[in-house]
């Protein structure tokens, strides 16, 4: 089973600082989506900030407000100066699963963010912020669901969540992922990829997830253990 928030108080993070240890200039989000209310506002999905300084050295990818109804893909990374962000132009419609791998080369304030959803060509994307001065450095912590400044709620189910170090996916990168999330054509949800890469390698042991609800049940909690797991290199 995915694992669903709330959009209040719903979140999980790593129970070990630097078990992320996803610092490069060049990063790859992936995640599966499935969002329950439309946003109105940004609302994070995957969360790595410095534990040092958790409010102001983040980067999140996640969900912001349509231009006309749904919801669209975001990115925000932390500069030295002004952070950068940027979304898709086109809309995607709520309470259908979709698949999101966001690229990004944070060496310099010049490259965008790119948008890949549902296995598809790249996405129009527009810029939220323009980024100034330096990338931010020293994201050790992860965290989904909401930021340890209680920041960006998110409304939704996630799976399949990948976080990848040093690449930026290419064309056949990206149709694994999509096929290891839809077997067969169809999402199945029912027994979550459970790896370190999507070569299916292995599990990870050093990033253990711990679920945080405000009216946890043990339900709840193995989900978070069976259906949701930090993927470190999806290579």
């Amino acid at each position: 089973m995915p694992f669903s928030f709330d959009g209040i108080d719903d979140n999980l993070s790593s129970t070990i600082d630097g078990a992320t240890g996803v610092d490069t200039d060049l990063t790859t989000h992936a995640f599966f989506v499935r969002v329950f209310t439309q946003p109105v506002s940004q609302k994070s999905c995957i969360i790595t900030s410095d534990s040092l300084d958790p409010g102001t050295k983040i980067r999140r990818a996640g969900i912001t407000n349509p231009v006309s109804s749904g919801f669209q893909p975001f990115l925000r990374h932390g500069f030295s100066v002004n952070p950068g962000g940027w979304s898709t132009n086109n809309d995607f419609n709520i309470n259908v699963w979709h698949s999101i791998v966001i690229t990004y080369d944070g060496s310099s304030i010049t490259p965008d963010a790119t948008f890949y959803v549902d296995n598809g060509s790249a996405d129009s994307q527009e810029d939220l912020a323009t980024p100034n001065g330096t990338r931010d450095t020293g994201f050790d912590s992860f965290r989904c669901g909401l930021s340890e400044g209680g920041v960006g709620g998110f409304n939704g189910a996630l799976a399949f969540v990948c976080l990848d170090a040093g690449t930026l996916w290419n064309a056949a990168q990206r149709n694994r992922f999509w096929w290891y999330g839809h077997p067969g054509g169809l999402i199945e949800l029912a027994y979550p990829l459970i790896t370190t890469d999507i070569t299916n390698k292995g599990t990870i042991t050093t990033a253990n997830l711990t679920a945080h609800n405000g009216a946890a049940v043990a339900a709840e909690i193995m989900n978070a253990t069976k259906g949701f797991v930090l993927l470190r290199s999806c290579t």
